[in-house]
């Protein structure tokens, strides 16, 4: 009997849950300015064009301080095709970060900037997935360079976040953890996190256990003469698994495998796990970065078993544990490999 469990549940433990599509679009910028600092006054413009073709779009725009207060909130009208810019929350002296909701999809992009000398303006990128797992591909803090680092949790609930920094060479700085409430936002300076060296060069991992937004400032104009000052996204990496697996229960000790084939299309997966006792299923979801958690079904003769599975991939092979409903939700651990 337990073979036949596991003859169910092995080809589905990768099968990701699916997240039926929302009635409205939700996008998020991490930082907003509208500060007025020693005769220094700051603006964050946004640009939304609507990428419907045949629908309007109706947009609201929200703008939360760094406490999590929401301080504006305007809507707008975007025909098929259509685009606006505006600047939001003008003259509320804050700091914070925005929610963008539409009812169509939309692409866009965010300016923050100043007027007075020396005038500059750094974009950031309307971010639409929040992720547990970003990467900033560039970081430097040294005699010349700055970064600065932002983040914003726009969920409900409070979030610890992991900041990694990683030099050239690989090598990575001591993690430093930051937690962050609910519907709020911060900025770091990247001294916080490289334990008082230098770095010319680098990245960083941002890791939290929801998903959060993030982006960076980096500037050189401390220096005087400088006149950098750019922003650089905080992107969620993609991990390339598309093939036909082999999976192997390796605990307990019973001698068992099965095929999956996993369809991708960057972090986008659709997985077809089957065997040879009519035992099968698919599953369509999100891979973040290298790990993979979800919640899949699978079948036997037309009886259903839930399943939730946790696991990561590295290069050609992957391990991780599953759990099925049957049997008092026993645990059981595999491994796999990529075979075509």
């Amino acid at each position: 009997m337990k073979k036949s469990i596991l003859s169910i549940v092995l080809p589905m433990f990768l099968l990701v849950a699916f997240h039926a599509q929302a009635a409205s679009y939700s996008y998020y910028v991490p930082y907003y300015s509208s500060l007025a600092i020693e005769g220094q006054t700051y603006w964050t413009g946004i640009a939304l064009r609507n990428a419907s073709i045949v629908s309007s779009a109706v947009v609201d725009t929200f703008v939360y301080d760094r406490n999590g207060t929401q301080i504006l909130m305007e809507t707008k009208r975007l025909q098929p095709n259509g685009q606006d810019a505006f600047v939001a929350g003008s003259g509320l002296l804050k700091e914070g970060w925005i929610l963008v909701e539409s009812t169509q999809p939309l692409t866009g992009v965010c300016f923050v900037a100043k007027n007075e000398d020396p005038a500059f303006m750094f974009n950031i990128n309307l971010i639409r997935e929040l992720s547990g797992l970003l990467h900033l591909p560039h970081i430097a803090q040294d005699d010349t360079w700055d970064t600065m680092i932002m983040v914003c949790n726009p969920n409900d609930e409070s979030v610890d976040i992991t900041f990694t920094a990683i030099r050239d060479d690989g090598t990575f700085f001591t993690p430093v953890q930051r937690p962050l409430s609910g519907r709020c936002s911060a900025k770091y300076a990247l001294t916080e996190f490289i334990q008082g060296e230098a770095l010319s060069r680098g990245s960083m991992n941002i890791e939290a256990d929801r998903g959060i937004a993030a982006t960076a400032l980096y500037s050189n104009l401390k220096t005087g003469t400088g006149n950098s000052y750019a922003g650089i996204s905080a992107v969620e990496p993609v991990v390339d698994i598309d093939g036909l697996w082999e999976a192997h229960l390796t605990s307990p000790a019973l001698q068992y495998s099965s095929k999956f084939e996993v369809h991708q299309a960057g972090n986008k997966v659709l997985i077809v796990g089957y065997a040879s006792d009519l035992t099968y299923g698919v599953g369509i979801g999100t891979l973040k970065g290298s790990a993979l958690e979800a919640e899949a079904n699978g079948r036997q003769h037309g009886t259903y078993y839930a399943i939730h599975v946790s696991g990561t991939f590295n290069g050609s092979s992957a391990t991780g544990t599953f759990t099925i409903s049957y049997n008092c939700g026993q645990t059981l651990t595999w491994t796999a490999e990529k075979i075509e």
